[in-house]
């Protein structure tokens, strides 16, 4: 870890323990066993949940550039999850394209998001977005995809790692975790607003945004990728830096056969919130008690 964003994430620490210590008693209220970056689709899923502790963003050290986007509240809780467990979920992740005009406040924010939750003791993650179907075959709108892989050849060159910082970004993917999302799925289907959802695993293609692919890149991009969209594997580096695993799961919301529109999107995310915290809600148990796979 470079030494400003060391010094940046101390201050970010202790400033959550302090705030552990006003709504506990205490600067540890138990082991947190697992981390959640949510994104696109997933920014009200906690809403029914046992939330213990909120924290805006904006208040944290190392946090205070950040504005808040549609679908993005920032702010992290602290969630008990229904077999008693501690869960550390980011609501609104930080995009690495939020503001191209001013990289040396975004980047360390990039960062610093992923590193406060390590510093805090998690050692298991999911991250979650919107994304949109490269292979309508594949995936349709409301369909969830498991990542097992991501193709960077036309993402952001500029990473959340510093230099000499040398690490495969998807070293954290992890089959295991994989597996056991796909098993809650299937074993304990979810009640759904759409007719049909699927589950599968997919390839990511990242692409830098915010704007969208365009028509012309399209057959490019359907070469490599089955789901594509603009996120997830800047904090994939920051896992794979630290050795942790990680779970990634996109939320299809749109496809090849039309043009993609933000409000769409939004609207396509909001119908699936219900049935996503349900799923959610059951995840979270079975992957802190699943063992790592690489």
């Amino acid at each position: 870890m470079g030494d400003y964003n060391k010094e940046l994430t101390d201050y970010a620490v202790r400033y959550v323990r302090g705030a552990f210590m006003k709504r506990f008693g205490t600067e540890n209220p138990g082991p947190i066993d697992l981390g959640c970056i949510v994104g696109t689709g997933f920014a009200n899923v906690f809403e029914s949940a046992t939330v213990l502790c909120e924290i805006l963003m904006g208040e944290i050290p190392g946090f205070g550039y950040i504005s808040v986007l549609e679908g993005h509240p920032r702010k992290i809780l602290l969630v008990k999850t229904p077999g008693g467990k501690l869960v550390l979920c980011q609501v609104g992740r930080i995009h690495m394209n939020e503001d191209p005009a001013h990289p040396e406040q975004i980047y360390p924010m990039a960062r610093l998001q992923v590193e406060l939750m390590i510093a805090l003791g998690v050692k298991k993650f999911i991250f979650t977005c919107a994304c949109g179907s490269l292979h309508s075959d594949r995936f349709l709108a409301s369909d969830l995809v498991v990542i097992d892989g991501f193709v960077t050849a036309f993402a952001n060159r500029q990473m959340t790692l510093w230099a000499g910082e040398f690490v495969q970004p998807d070293l954290c993917l992890d089959e295991g975790l994989q597996a056991k999302a796909i098993e809650v799925a299937k074993r304990e289907p979810v009640v759904l607003p759409l007719d049909r959802m699927k589950i599968a695993k997919g390839c990511y293609l990242v692409i830098p945004g915010p704007p969208f692919a365009m028509k012309r890149d399209l057959p490019i991009y359907k070469l490599y990728g089955d789901v594509i969209g603009m996120s997830q594997i800047y904090e994939a580096a920051i896992v794979s830096l630290h050795g942790q695993k990680a779970l990634f799961l996109g939320l299809v919301t749109d496809d090849e056969s039309h043009t993609p529109n933000h409000e769409e999107i939004q609207a396509r995310a909001k119908l699936m919130e219900n049935p996503l915290s349900e799923y959610l809600s059951r995840l979270f148990d079975e992957l802190i008690e699943a063992p790592a796979k690489a």
